[in-house]
């Protein structure tokens, strides 16, 4: 366990030596291994020995012309690929990631590829996590975990000491995940390929399944390949019955092989490059990057998606519907759920905090710009719910707690409103309120309770 004030210099650089650098291998021999898979086809493989046995007969120019075929269809489909990968290669050379670090017991800014176990992570909000690592100090600390549960609800992450592959997942932090709000420290437990993203990236890519084109391709080869072979075999005993003893076996079998060549299209591999290179470049209109071409034919075919719902089928965010507002309250739902919010100076980085923020009024903004932020109140799992405490210019103290309304009502936490009591009468629309917020003055002399107000996306109760 490295202490908070991070590794020197020279530990860093020794444990770089031992783990390597913080990324994925890059695949070697990429352009060897593409011009190989062109020839690993059964088709391309029956049109290869067609071109043999051509020269064998003795017919140079119709060999020439299916060798002509074969490796021009193959020259274009590797020309495509390898400048698409190299297309997407630049790409990435682009985003050159930095990642705060606390080595030598000051803060730096560092490439991700640097970073090593035992590294202290300094993250705040927009922050990816650059390694496996586990929270060693927390303060209002929310990350999306929607790479590897598909939920974009932010989790509450809280600080740990345990490093082990048994910590907690309060406390644990996966590569690849994103800091939503506040700031931690994070010490890190694994880089590399040792990470559990890359796990999950190394099962995902060892089976490399072949596209529906390349195997109807396949199934057509093996289809020529059997009427090939009946075709000769029916031929010879044909032949053997009709003239017996003297039969020529040389000649028929030249016979019998040049019919076979006959029948296999030799330029059928050419025009399915043609046709694929048209369609990925009708793709690249719409600035995507087609990486293998048979992949053109396979997303042109497809008929049903099974997807996961959340930012695909979904837009991944919330939208404010309506407010169910108890008339004794002294300030508008929008108002409190937007003063409680996690930062409230800056702009609204939670799917909730995002949707009060773009329903509020101008003469809401107003009122909430009065405000000043004094203390944060981290999100409790427990309570479900998180608080704040704003001052108003005028002196105005305001205690808010905002998060399930099940939990504030069944609490006690605003009681007394018929409106309330109304609420907790009907258990189905309770269930379906987005969040309420409940708040206390907070003054010298006095304190006050006020009733409940609940942002909702249920019609108010009738009195």
């Amino acid at each position: 366990m490295s202490n908070l004030e991070g590794l020197s210099s020279t530990e860093a650089a020794e444990r770089l030596k031992e783990y390597g650098p913080n990324s994925l291998p890059e695949p070697q021999h990429r352009l060897l291994r593409l011009i190989l898979r062109q020839f690993s086809g059964i088709f391309n493989v029956l049109l290869l020995a067609a071109a043999a046995v051509t020269f064998f007969l003795g017919e140079t120019i119709d060999g020439a012309f299916i060798l002509f075929f074969v490796f021009l269809g193959a020259a274009l489909n590797v020309f495509q690929e390898y400048k698409s990968n190299a297309a997407a290669d630049k790409l990435k050379s682009y985003f050159v990631r930095t990642i705060t670090v606390r080595r030598d017991g000051r803060d730096q800014e560092l490439p991700v590829a640097d970073i090593v176990p035992g590294d202290i992570l300094k993250l705040e909000s927009g922050d990816i996590i650059p390694a496996d690592a586990i929270v060693r100090q927390a303060k209002s600390f929310l990350v999306d975990e929607t790479t590897f549960t598909g939920e974009s609800i932010p989790v509450s992450k809280q600080a740990s000491d345990d490093l082990t592959a048994d910590a907690a997942d309060g406390s644990r932090l996966l590569q690849g995940v994103v800091v939503i709000s506040g700031n931690a420290l994070a010490e890190v437990t694994a880089t590399g390929t040792k990470t559990r993203l890359a796990s999950i990236s190394a099962t995902a890519s060892a089976v490399q399944a072949e596209s529906e084109l390349v195997k109807g391709v396949d199934r057509i080869s093996t289809f020529i390949l059997k009427i090939t072979l009946i075709t000769l075999l029916f031929v010879i005993l044909a032949n053997v019955l009709i003239d017996g003893k003297e039969t020529d076996i040389p000649s028929l079998l030249i016979f019998a092989i040049a019919l076979a060549v006959s029948v296999i299209p030799e330029a059928l591999p050419l025009v399915l490059t043609f046709s694929l290179s048209r369609g990925a470049l009708q793709f690249a209109k719409k600035d995507v990057i087609v990486k293998r071409l048979s992949s053109v034919q396979d997303l042109g075919s497809v008929n049903l998606i099974c997807s996961d719902k959340t930012g695909t089928i979904t837009e991944n965010r919330l939208v404010h519907k309506n407010s169910y507002i108890v008339p004794e309250s002294a300030f508008h739902p929008l108002i409190l759920a937007r003063l409680a919010a996690h930062d409230l100076e800056g702009p609204a980085p939670e799917p909730f905090d995002r949707a009060t923020n773009e329903a509020l009024s101008d003469e809401q903004r107003s009122e909430i710009a009065a405000f000043k932020l004094l203390e944060e109140e981290a999100f409790d799992p427990a309570l479900r719910s998180n608080g704040a405490v704003v001052r108003k210019v005028d002196g105005l103290m305001l205690h808010i707690r905002r998060g399930s309304p099940e939990i504030s009502l069944s609490r006690g936490w605003c009681i007394g409103s018929r409106w309330v009591d109304g609420l907790l009468m009907r258990n189905e629309p309770a269930g379906e309120c987005l969040a309420s917020a409940m708040m206390k003055a907070v003054a010298p002399d006095s304190e006050a309770l006020y009733p409940l107000s609940i942002p909702s996306k249920i019609p108010p109760l009738r009195p």
